[in-house]
């Protein structure tokens, strides 16, 4: 069904008169009547009927942000049209929402889904390069009201001092603040924001702030001092400037200001003063542009400094936690309602004895519906009267409506002081200025400062970056005058100044350097993306350099430590490579910051090494992460990628290299953990995304992978089956009790993190991977059916269980678990499909391409190879015995949708035809 216009409004259209017909007969029984109601039914099913006629068939697969409008389309019409069906056969179910075929639920979904293809049909036809996000699984529905935790004798809570506290009970509640609440990348944004330039900022405390033009709105001008000690003008301060201005650079000095405390103490008068803070960042973590993040930042915050209330603000959690097995092995998973719920009691609580202030930079950087981030910030500045917030954001229009009553600054307008200032420093500090800068006049130097600050237009970045570019293009003896003439050169546009830095006079070596760079930088974006774990995100220079130099088909050494010297010299190179082709747009850390992270015990040169190889790369800035990813930009950077170049397979490359030459010694050891989240998942990720083109190189890089880990493990002599693989499966006690055999534990591993080609070759290969004993292969690749579970797996790929069928494994074979239950291949399956629809995990009107479609597509492969249609599943403590047929028809009887009804149609007939043949011998 190729998408157009017409299209989307035919299904948009019919799906709409569905439901409001359905709609209106729930909530009037009587008006139509049944009759009526089925026969309406009956003409828009026909006119569903005439669209997949003129389009074509049902579609499986979606590959793109187009196909994935397709397929929506696809599900919406398919899935409608059964239901009219099953109302045609049973008429009673229009009217009757306790009939599962128009359930509340499934009209509410099928709202939603209509309202995700309008969305999309919308931003397909104006978006340019990249896809748009999809919000349809962001509720974006309005913040609960705040539960009140009832009468409460305040002196308790307050009165609930630390010092008073059993040292268990401090140690507790520091617990839960830290493991539950707290996340890597809390902190990552504040930290790589940069310091405020000498002496610039300073007038954010005058007494005599000028608001700048007004543009004839409603603006209250208040002096942000003013703000800060009394309660005089309002609970929200709002800092607002163009991209690139210098808000969050703004944001940290006035948060980090001595003034800005003193200021706070003023106001809170002889009450405790709290502050807490969060930086959204949208080149970051999804933690870190998210209101979860957001919530669980400001809770950890406040709850360190007023952890007696963590028993009265998450009772429940609190009293799981008193033990400490299970507080130990707790994986808590946060709800935004109840994350919401929490600080809101936080705040309510904390209010009686204190004051409270937030500071909440980068509005405008959030995931999602801006009016969600707004409702946030006003739900809780109105929680109490003694809680205010300093935020920040874009002028974007948004933003301009819900906070154009109260009090703020816009940025651009107020940094020329700033900026001039910041230019002359910068003159004063270039050694090779220094010399011509005394004999230029006074009336050049001005005109100078004048060009900088009309071509940036209140743009501290553009400043930043067109000086820079200036003064490395220094020669004596240029002039002041010259200087201006090559600035007058430069795009007053930030975006145009970054396509001009980055390809403006480049040479072809030059943009397949710069190409591979920052391809390298994204595919870790991608992999930390779907692995959810941000520590990682931000690849060191060592690896970023061992991605980028290593070579193709590469033939790896023995094992040993590396030489310090050459690293050394190895990361230099390469971060001056790195600043040469970015053009400065991409950063290393500060070596100091490294240096503080280091562990104490290793020697003085292994440390500076360490301290220099450690040094973290990231974006410049958001604007230039969202000019490099998310514009038609990057189509121009891959198009000056080498043939062979696979990013990728360079950091699975990286890994081997880093692990057969350490920054520091070899050591062999029997601990998991200390590869596991770098090492591990990143290489096995990373080996899934990259291309199938890369298939032979992948599969020698993934054994190298194998055979290094291996020769680290230390195994017992008296166990031939003891590898680093084998124990990442279960737990140490599920292992230890049951004896679970894994002959090909690495192949299994493989499995579970989908690597589909890597087991195609492998198992197409002369080495023999027969079954023998323990977990069938392609039970590992079943175990993520209906849902990822919040792991760092993939959902099971309908690819790898063709590649495991191809190569012969069987779908009915039997085995025990590592709970010693008897399972098969395929009785499992059916197990998680049932699970899937008793805990939610299926959904109406599902258009995922990772849904509904994908898993019966594997359920379907499964019957193809022989899946027993008459098999039964036993009983369980959570649901009676039951048959294959009889799950997916209880699936179908719910969900109505086409995949399901298919396999339905092919177990029925199954079904039949096993029964047919019993009664003839």
């Amino acid at each position: 069904m190729p998408v157009t216009p017409e299209r989307i409004v035919n299904v948009t259209e019919v799906a709409k008169q569905v439901l409001d017909l359905v709609r209106e007969a729930q909530e009037s029984p009587n008006l139509p009547d049944s009759t009526s109601a089925v026969g309406t039914l009956s003409d828009l099913r026909d006119r569903i009927n005439e669209i997949f006629d003129i389009c074509g068939g049902f579609c499986r697969a979606a590959r793109s942000q187009n196909e994935d409008l397709d397929l929506a389309c696809r599900v919406v019409l398919e899935d409608v049209r059964i239901r009219i069906e099953a109302c045609i056969t049973r008429p009673g179910a229009v009217h009757d929402p306790s009939e599962r075929v128009w359930a509340k639920d499934a009209l509410a979904a099928l709202s939603e889904r209509i309202e995700w293809i309008q969305a999309a049909a919308q931003t397909a036809q104006i978006a340019i390069g990249g896809s748009a996000s999809r919000s349809l699984w962001t509720s974006s529905s309005a913040a609960p009201e705040v539960l009140r935790l009832g009468s409460r004798d305040e002196g308790t809570i307050g009165g609930a001092a630390p010092s008073l506290m059993s040292t268990n009970q401090q140690a507790l509640r520091r617990d839960v603040e830290d493991s539950l609440l707290s996340f890597p990348s809390m902190n990552d944004r504040e930290e790589e924001v940069s310091e405020a330039h000498h002496r610039t900022f300073e007038w954010i405390f005058s007494d005599t702030l000028d608001a700048g033009n007004d543009q004839g709105r409603s603006r209250r001008r208040v002096p942000f001092r003013k703000w800060l000690d009394s309660d005089d003008h309002g609970r929200i301060y709002w800092i607002n400037g163009k991209a690139g201005s210098g808000k969050s650079t703004l944001m940290r000095f006035a948060a980090d200001h001595e003034k800005t405390t003193n200021g706070l103490r003023a106001w809170a008068g002889g009450s405790d003063l709290l502050m807490a803070r969060f930086f959204f960042w949208t080149g970051g973590s999804v933690m870190q542009r998210s209101q979860t993040g957001l919530l669980r930042s400001l809770l950890h915050q406040i709850l360190h400094q007023r952890r007696d209330l963590i028993p009265w603000v998450f009772p429940r959690l609190w009293l799981a936690c008193q033990d400490t097995k299970k507080r130990v092995g707790m994986l808590m998973t946060w709800d935004e309602e109840e994350l919401l719920r929490g600080l809101h009691e936080t705040l309510q609580l904390s209010s009686n004895t204190a004051k409270i202030c937030l500071f909440i930079d980068g509005l405008d950087e959030f995931e999602g519906d801006e009016g969600l981030v707004i409702k946030v910030i006003r739900d809780v500045v109105q929680i109490s009267g003694r809680v205010k917030a300093c935020i920040s954001s874009r002028p974007w229009p948004a933003f301009e409506r819900a906070f154009q009553d109260v009090p703020h600054i816009m940025l651009s307008d107020l940094t020329g002081p700033d900026m001039e200032q910041y230019v002359h420093d910068q003159l004063l500090r270039h050694p090779l200025a220094k010399e011509f800068l005394g004999s230029s006049n006074t009336e050049e130097m001005s005109a100078f400062k004048s060009t900088v600050l009309r071509q940036a237009n209140g743009v501290f970045l553009w400043t930043s970056l067109a000086l820079r570019a200036v003064l490395e293009n220094v020669q004596v003896p240029n002039t002041i005058s010259a200087l201006r003439s090559y600035l007058l050169g430069l795009p007053s546009d930030l975006e145009d100044l970054f396509e001009y830095l980055l390809f403006h006079q480049r040479s072809t070596e030059q943009l397949q350097d710069q190409s591979h760079l920052l391809q390298i930088m994204r595919a870790r974006d991608t992999v930390c993306d779907f692995t959810g774990d941000d520590s990682v995100r931000s690849m060191t220079v060592y690896q970023a350099c061992l991605a980028f130099r290593g070579k193709s088909k590469e033939t790896f050494g023995p094992m040993r430590p590396c030489d310090s010297d050459v690293v050394k010299k190895s990361c230099w190179t390469f971060a001056q490579l790195l600043h040469d082709r970015c053009s400065g747009l991409v950063v290393l850390t500060d070596p100091e910051k490294t240096k503080g992270r280091i562990s104490t015990r290793i020697e003085a040169l292994e440390r500076q090494v360490i301290a220099v190889a450690n040094r973290r790369i990231h974006y410049l800035h958001r604007t230039v992460r969202d000019f490099l990813v998310h514009s038609s930009t990057w189509v121009t950077i891959v198009k000056h990628q080498s043939p062979s170049f696979d990013a990728h397979l360079s950091l699975l490359r990286s890994h081997v290299l880093r692990l057969r030459s350490p920054l520091q010694g070899l050591e062999q050891h029997r601990r998991l953990d200390e590869w596991w989240h770098d090492d591990v998942v990143l290489a096995m990720t990373h080996a899934r995304f990259a291309t199938s083109e890369t298939g032979s190189e992948q599969m020698e890089l993934l054994d190298q992978f194998d055979a290094t880990l291996n020769w680290y493990w230390r195994k017992r002599s008296n166990d031939p089956l003891d590898t680093w693989a084998r124990h990442s499966f279960g737990t140490y006690e599920e292992r230890e009790k049951h004896k679970t055999p894994f002959h090909h534990a690495f192949l299994s591993l493989a499995v579970k993190f989908g690597l589909a080609n890597y087991l195609d070759e492998k198992l197409g290969s002369t080495e023999d991977f027969r079954y023998k004993a323990g977990i069938p292969l392609l039970s590992h690749a079943l175990e993520f059916l209906v849902s990822r579970r919040q792991s760092i797996y993939p959902l099971s790929s309908p690819e790898v269980v063709r590649v495991l069928l191809k190569h012969g494994e069987d779908p009915n074979i039997r085995y025990q678990d590592m709970h010693n239950v008897s399972q098969t291949p395929w009785l499992l399956a059916i197990r998680y499909v049932r699970e899937g629809k008793r805990r939610g995990w299926v959904r109406h009107f599902d258009i995922r391409p990772q849904g509904v479609v994908r898993w019966a597509e594997i359920i379907d492969a499964l019957l193809d190879h022989g899946g027993e249609a008459t098999a039964v599943i036993p009983r369980d403590a959570l649901d009676p015995e039951i048959t294959v047929a009889g799950v997916v028809e209880d699936v179908f009887d719910t969900y109505y949708t086409a995949p399901v009804r298919h396999l339905n149609a092919r177990l029925i007939g199954r079904t039949c035809t096993v029964a047919n043949r019993a009664s003839y011998p």
